[in-house]
């Protein structure tokens, strides 16, 4: 007799919806986010540089406020579905927020059918969506993963390869980090020069359209860009990191 334990693999859809909502990140990576999402868009989509570039600045901030429910994988598929037809939608080489509107609409629909049954499965195993609710302990232990992570990313690499800022406002708030403004300042600086030269790198030669966008999500965020914000976090973080290596000691000593 076979006992053989079978073990329930979920849809991809299912999988997708697990991860880390848009809502869950701070303001500064869900912006960073959102900016990769549609500049990876407007590829797939073969959307003209020569685009009007409002429409795409007014399709970073509707992700930030109206996608909030998704994953980032989970608009990324959406658009892998519509570009492919297997959702019934219309699609132009056009990126806006009516048409990020109308594809999630759309997805929104045909994941509904698709999970029909695994989500018939749940409700009858009893399975609750609080299940998946992390407990302050577990969310702890996951910080401290990431801490480690990132720790261990620069004594290899020396730097830090992922987004972190999330870790970093967790390490401040422990009181680990400088706080006195002038450091802080010198850390801007330096993080708009890395923006700026990372937006050329991207933009490749039509940087004037990369301006525009940086230059109109600065004012979004009343005069400071979320990705700004980001690097400075970053270059913190490798100088607390460097100064703990030079002293034999590891984040998690510390945290």
């Amino acid at each position: 007799m076979d006992n053989k334990l079978i073990i329930y693999k979920p849809p991809l859809l299912a999988v997708l919806e697990q991860g880390l909502k848009i809502r869950d990140y701070n303001e500064e990576t869900r912006l960073g986010l959102a900016v990769t999402l549609v500049e990876n868009l407007l590829s797939d989509l073969g959307v003209s540089k020569n685009a009007d570039t409002s429409h795409h600045l007014r399709a970073i901030k509707y992700i930030t406020e109206s996608c909030v429910n998704y994953t980032p994988k989970e608009i990324e598929k959406a658009f892998q579905l519509a570009i492919s037809g297997e959702i019934n939608i219309d699609m132009f080489q056009q990126l806006n927020a009516v048409v990020i509107g109308k594809v999630m609409m759309a997805y929104e629909t045909y994941k509904g059918e698709k999970l029909t049954k695994h989500r018939k499965k749940m409700a009858d195993d009893k399975i609750k969506a609080d299940e998946y609710s992390l407990t302050p302990e577990e969310i702890e232990e996951i910080m401290i993963e990431g801490c480690d992570r990132i720790f261990k990313d620069y004594e290899q690499n020396g730097m830090i390869s992922e987004q972190c800022a999330h870790l970093y406002d967790y390490i401040f708030k422990k009181d680990l980090l400088p706080r006195d403004k002038e450091y802080k300042d010198e850390k801007m600086k330096k993080a708009k020069l890395i923006a700026k030269s990372e937006a050329m790198t991207r933009a490749g030669g039509d940087y004037e359209l990369h301006r525009k966008l940086k230059d109109t999500l600065i004012d979004l965020q009343n005069g400071i860009g979320g990705n700004i914000v980001s690097i400075a976090k970053r270059l913190v973080l490798e100088d607390y990191f460097t100064k703990l290596i030079k002293e034999d000691k590891s984040i998690l000593n510390m945290i």
